[in-house]
């Protein structure tokens, strides 16, 4: 595997990819990593001759980081040469801002995807063949249909592009094996230069995507340092997420992108922070985000979210890589991501712009000091800078922290204070009376028990929250052995205070 091999730019070429660039995209200056990769591209294209094209590299791998420009890297090479360009998304709103994108500079894209008649792909398929279109946008599971690439075999192929490359490990091994189907479109032969592009990989992460991709043959690499210097990063530890998120969701730069695990979380925050700081006389609008909506809902939410300047956005990781939202200040993830990677990605929406901006993730506080690896080791970490500890899980070391809780601790985060003193409180006042369910539905509001529930203290504290998050806040203080509740006995079911929240 090669590693940044640094071909030489033929003379001139810094002035040739800056007046293209103006040209073509309204650009002032392409960047030397962009230059590198686009003369690697072009050599492949056989822009420059067979000369060059026979020793140019064939599979490569390029990671740059959020916000540096990787669709220059592919859309310039596509504009230049001659033949089809075929760019494979995982995720429909990728393809859907990049659409819109080329659009706006006058290029009309073909876009394949799930849902159309035998006689809308027909017609797209006769654009095509008539050459009427120098695009293909798709997705990596209709690109390896059978059928799809003996078709895509008759037309003048000139590159095969695999937007966000860290999906094929991370999620074709797991809930999307069709991912992995690229490999073998890769290895078709019928793309003069393959490129895979990410902005994280860790250098395992790297050797899976070659693996995967280019069947464990030779590649070439590029890779920038991925740290994205004007993002800062924090971490703020709470049992309960609700109360911090309101109080961010108000304080902070928006519009404001938060991550959620699940699609639930996603529309139950959404839900909370509607009714909190929303709603028809709110300051601000709040909109969820998941693979479970409708093609032309995604659609408009997709596009509100990028022209509203005041919007608040709850979403799975179906929105965000890629997505080209500049405005975009503040990224907050409810739960923990899965991976170090993941969480570079989503928390790289933010500043793509190159203003300050702010990765806020919140987590339990946890009891004890445990060994930690991965996110965890992020996370529970507190005697280290947050940058060098993502920088070091990827491969780079961190010289310099333009921010986070650790090297800049003097922009605290909210407190949930108020809310835990007041709980504490309340588990003291009634301890051993009342059972989980009825713990839940006291905090709630429903009078479950009887009318002089409601005249109790404390009733419908936490009224506004959804009962789901009401259940993680138990789980949370059983785990911790804040609650006790006894399985069997005279007071079985009963809840008993332990400790303090």
């Amino acid at each position: 595997m090669h590693f940044l091999a640094m071909n030489p730019v033929p003379e001139g070429m810094d002035d040739f990819y800056n007046s293209k660039a103006s040209e073509l995209f309204g650009l002032d200056y392409v960047f030397p990593w962009q230059r590198l990769v686009i003369g690697n591209i072009l050599e492949g294209m056989g822009y420059y001759g067979l000369e060059r094209q026979e020793e140019a590299p064939r599979r490569n791998l390029v990671i740059l980081p959020t916000g540096a420009g990787k669709s220059l890297c592919f859309l310039m090479p596509a504009l230049l040469g001659e033949g089809i360009t075929v760019i494979l998304y995982p995720l429909l709103a990728l393809m859907n801002d990049q659409a819109r994108r080329l659009r706006e500079r006058g290029h009309a894209p073909v876009l394949f995807r799930g849902g159309q008649t035998r006689s809308e792909r027909e017609s797209l398929w006769k654009v095509l063949e008539e050459g009427g279109s120098r695009f293909i946008l798709t997705n990596p599971e209709t690109a390896c249909r059978k059928e799809f690439m003996e078709r895509l075999a008759r037309l003048p192929l000139s590159h095969l592009v695999i937007d966000e490359a860290h999906t094929i490990p991370q999620w074709g091994l797991t809930f999307r094996q069709g991912l992995l189907g690229t490999g073998e479109l890769a290895e078709r032969g019928i793309f003069p230069v393959v490129t895979a592009f990410t902005a994280t990989a860790s250098p395992r992460m790297q050797e899976d995507i070659g693996r995967l991709l280019f069947g464990g043959k030779d590649f070439h690499r590029i890779a920038a340092h991925p740290d994205r210097p004007n993002i800062a990063y924090h971490v703020l530890y709470t049992p309960i997420a609700e109360p911090a998120l309101e109080e961010l969701c108000r304080r902070e730069m928006k519009p404001i992108l938060i991550f959620c695990r699940t699609r639930a979380g996603a529309e139950d925050t959404a839900r909370f922070l509607d009714r909190r700081i929303g709603g028809p006389r709110g300051s601000v609008q709040i909109r969820f985000y998941h693979a479970g909506l409708e093609r032309e809902e995604k659609q408009e939410t997709e596009r509100w979210f990028l022209r509203e300047e005041q919007a608040i956005l709850c979403s799975t990781s179906a929105y965000g890589m890629g997505v080209d939202a500049r405005s975009l200040r503040t990224v907050i993830h409810r739960d923990i991501p899965y991976s170090v990677e993941s969480y570079i990605q989503e928390a790289g929406r933010a500043g793509r712009s190159g203003d300050e901006s702010r990765a806020i993730l919140l987590a339990p506080p946890r009891q004890e000091r445990e060994a930690a690896r991965g996110m965890d080791g992020y996370v529970y970490e507190r005697a280290t800078c947050r940058r060098s500890l993502l920088m070091e899980a990827m491969g780079w070391k961190s010289e310099y922290c333009g921010g986070c809780d650790f090297c800049t601790p003097h922009n605290p985060l909210p407190e949930t204070k108020e809310y835990l003193n007041q709980l504490n409180h309340l588990f003291s006042r009634y301890r051993g009376i009342f059972t989980r369910k009825e713990w839940i539905d006291f905090l709630k509001g429903y009078a479950s028990g009887g009318q002089f529930l409601r005249g109790l203290k404390g009733f419908s504290l936490l009224e506004k929250w959804e009962r789901g998050s009401i259940r993680s806040l138990f789980d949370y203080c059983e785990q911790g052995g804040i609650l006790q509740i006894p399985r069997r006995g005279l007071r079985k079911k009963q809840v008993f205070v332990k400790g303090r929240l």
